[in-house]
């Protein structure tokens, strides 16, 4: 998945991150689209993201990364938790900016896989998607992802109740399936910095 084409982006563990760095991050996952597309759609506080970066510090079950753009400023963020090394499994989860384009969150899910089935090990990876978001969708299924079930009425959202879509990757699909993703060179190119959180 690596290319000399293509402008630079890193996966860096959120906690390497600068507080500066920190904050963006807080402040992209405020974004309404961004809220939107997630179980808790309430502002993020500066103390509410401060306690959330204090609860990573060490936990194993949970790898959080920043996107990085060339210039080091975070345009999103990708994670593995619920990290189970006894029956290799993992949820993961995303989020970028509305202003990314151009294939950058295919090729960084891309890395956050190949972490997950190569590095760590993983059998299967767990997702979900809000009922109304084609969107994440669309991308899971572009990974090789399968629909495995669908939970009505999962969420209270705005007065009403919505529903999750809920998907699944196994390490066999994903090997069999992964070069037939990117048939072109990728405009951009990331770096996963180390494996902590």
């Amino acid at each position: 998945m690596s290319s000399e084409a293509g402008t630079l982006h890193r996966l860096r563990p959120i906690l390497a991150c600068s507080p500066g760095q920190q904050e963006t991050v807080r402040s992209l996952r405020n974004d309404p689209a961004i809220r939107s597309a997630m179980y808790t759609d309430h502002v993020i506080s500066a103390e509410e993201h401060a306690r959330w970066l204090s609860k990573l510090a060490g936990d194993r079950a949970r790898r959080v990364f920043a996107v990085l753009d060339p210039a080091e400023s975070p345009v999103g963020v990708v994670s593995l938790s619920a990290i189970d090394p006894v029956h290799g499994k993992a949820d993961w989860g995303f989020y970028l900016s509305p202003q990314v384009q151009g294939g950058l969150g295919s090729i960084v899910l891309f890395q956050l896989i190949e972490f997950a089935f190569e590095d760590l090990g993983l059998e299967k990876l767990n997702g979900e998607a809000l009922e109304g978001n084609a969107a994440s969708l669309a991308v899971h299924r572009k990974l090789l992802f399968r629909e495995e079930g669908y939970r009505r009425s999962q969420i209270a959202r705005g007065g009403s109740r919505l529903g999750v879509h809920l998907l699944g990757l196994t390490r066999e699909d994903w090997r069999s399936g992964r070069e037939d993703i990117l048939t072109a060179p990728p405009p951009h190119r990331v770096i996963l910095e180390g494996d902590a959180t």
